[in-house]
C-alpha cells in the first residue's frame, strides 16, 4: 500500500503569489504616498506659518513665532516665522 503525499496544490501555490505581489505593490504606493506628505513641523508646518523678513508687511495681524524663526523652523537664516493671529 503506497501513502500519497499530501501538499498544496500548483493553484494554491499561484493564488499565494499572487497575493504576495499585490501586498507588496500596495504596501510600495503607501510608502511612496506617505513620504509626499510634509511634516508638521517648523514654521510652515504645524504653526501654519509664513517665513518672510518682518511680518510688518503682511496683509493681516500677525505675530512672531520665535521658536521657529531662522534656520530651526525651515526658514532662512534672516528670516522670521509669522503666524496669523485669527
Amino acid at each position: 500500500m503506497r501513502k500519497k503525499a499530501q501538499g498544496l496544490s500548483i493553484s494554491t501555490i499561484v493564488i499565494a503569489a499572487i497575493a504576495l505581489i499585490v501586498l507588496i505593490i500596495l504596501i510600495f504606493i503607501v510608502v511612496r504616498e506617505l513620504s509626499k506628505v510634509p511634516p508638521a513641523t517648523g514654521c510652515e508646518g504645524a504653526t501654519k506659518g509664513i517665513c518672510a523678513d518682518s511680518c510688518d508687511g503682511l496683509e493681516g495681524t500677525y505675530t512672531i513665532d520665535t521658536v521657529n524663526s531662522g534656520t530651526a523652523g525651515g526658514c532662512a537664516e534672516d528670516e522670521v516665522c509669522c503666524i496669523k493671529i485669527a
